[in-house]
């Protein structure tokens, strides 16, 4: 097994985050003109956007937890991983030819089985990659590629849209292209199956084997997730306050370069203080960014606001990652990070669906504030779980 250096990334992790590369350009192309399609092509009400975005994540986030347990049963993970990557892929291609807002809930539906497939093993790979004081690292090196291929894909929806006249089908078609670069990446990664290397430095994070700062933390971010609202409320607001169908993409690729440059440090940080503490941090600044959102009403507000989205993704998307590494054996990592996605799809269904109805009910400032408080709540566990 390779270690992860300041200098060096394991092949594997190298290749993992070329097709998450690729799969983002692909998808970033499509999510952020994804809201729009719906309100104004389709016709669709904001409730059934959060129904949709509700069923779609955590649809993802239950099959995570077989996935997960099948990788772990097979002794095998590359297969399982390509399968959810085609799956997904072929969901999205589809996408331009849809004409009822009922087809793009089918198609999200399977494009999140695709994610669900291929997020465990995947993620267990890169743990099964990666030496064991460098788990943030790793992940934050992945999470960076990742986020590097939304921020190409914004990039190229914004070209799109003005080059295409604001014809949305069109620039989903185009979006397939590195969709399919993205599958052949995955044939040169390898399984990795061999024993971890056993670190002599006692890390920060070593004592997270304690089990009730363990279900402390769980708990915290089962209520945390239920706060993450989906990108396309934030979109949403974005237009109430004034933002053109030219301007969201960009917005949109403001938030990605943050989150691309902030993930590596996060992980890194978190390497060296500890993940709950790091955790804390995302936690606080999701909480402003919540009550900014219910406040703001004029577009400057809403550029800033979307610098401390990528700030807030850098962190809560890739140090829980790391967690579940430090408290997994190898041989039930699959499983382990199965049952984290698990708990991530049952907050996420209930807290789309309710920021949907809430929006619609009480208006988008409702929505926003309600997702602070409960974001300011779930600070609680994570203080409690710190010795």
């Amino acid at each position: 097994m390779e270690a992860a250096t300041k200098n060096h990334v394991p092949k594997n992790i190298f290749l993992l985050g070329l097709t998450s590369f690729f799969t983002d350009v692909h998808s970033e192309i499509i999510l952020p003109l994804l809201p729009l399609f719906l309100t104004n092509v389709l016709k669709a009400s904001t409730t059934y956007i959060g129904l949709i975005e509700g069923i779609a994540e955590s649809t993802s986030n239950i099959v995570k937890g077989f996935s997960g347990y099948l990788s772990d049963l097979t002794n095998k993970r590359k297969n399982i991983i390509v399968f959810g990557y085609v799956f997904s892929f072929i969901s999205k291609a589809i996408l331009p030819a849809t004409t009822s807002v009922s087809h793009v809930l089918g198609l999200r539906f399977a494009d999140r089985i695709g994610k669900g497939i291929r997020t465990s093993p995947r993620d267990a790979l890169i743990a099964d990659s990666t030496h064991t004081n460098s788990y943030g690292y790793s992940f934050g090196v992945h999470r960076a590629m990742d986020t590097l291929g939304a921020i190409v894909g914004a990039g190229l929806a914004s070209i799109l849209m003005l080059l295409l006249a604001g014809n949305i089908r069109a620039a989903f078609a185009i979006a397939a292209i590195p969709g399919i670069f993205a599958i052949l990446s995955l044939f040169f990664v390898k399984e990795t199956r061999t024993a971890p290397s056993i670190s002599k430095k006692i890390t920060p994070v070593t004592d997270e084997n304690n089990k009730k700062p363990t279900t402390l933390v769980f708990a915290g971010l089962a209520l945390f997730y239920l706060s993450n609202i989906s990108y396309a409320f934030y979109i949403l607001k974005l237009n109430e306050m004034g933002f053109s169908q030219k301007a969201i993409p960009i917005a949109y690729l403001i938030y990605n370069i943050v989150y691309a440059v902030l993930s590596i440090p996060a992980g890194r940080l978190s390497d060296r203080i500890g993940r709950k503490r790091v955790i804390i941090m995302g936690i606080i600044s999701h909480v402003f960014l919540c009550f900014g959102f219910g406040f703001a009403k004029n577009t400057f507000y809403g550029w800033m606001l979307f610098v401390l989205y990528g700030i807030v993704s850098s962190i809560v998307e890739t140090v829980p990652k790391a967690f579940i590494s430090d408290i997994s054996k190898k041989e039930k990592r699959g499983s382990a990070f199965g049952g984290y996605n698990m708990i991530i799809g049952i907050s996420t269904l209930a807290g789309n669906f309710l920021a949907g109805y809430l929006w619609d009910s009480y208006g988008a400032d409702t929505t926003f504030f309600f997702a602070g408080f409960i974001a300011f709540l779930s600070i609680i566990f994570f203080v409690r779980s710190i010795k």
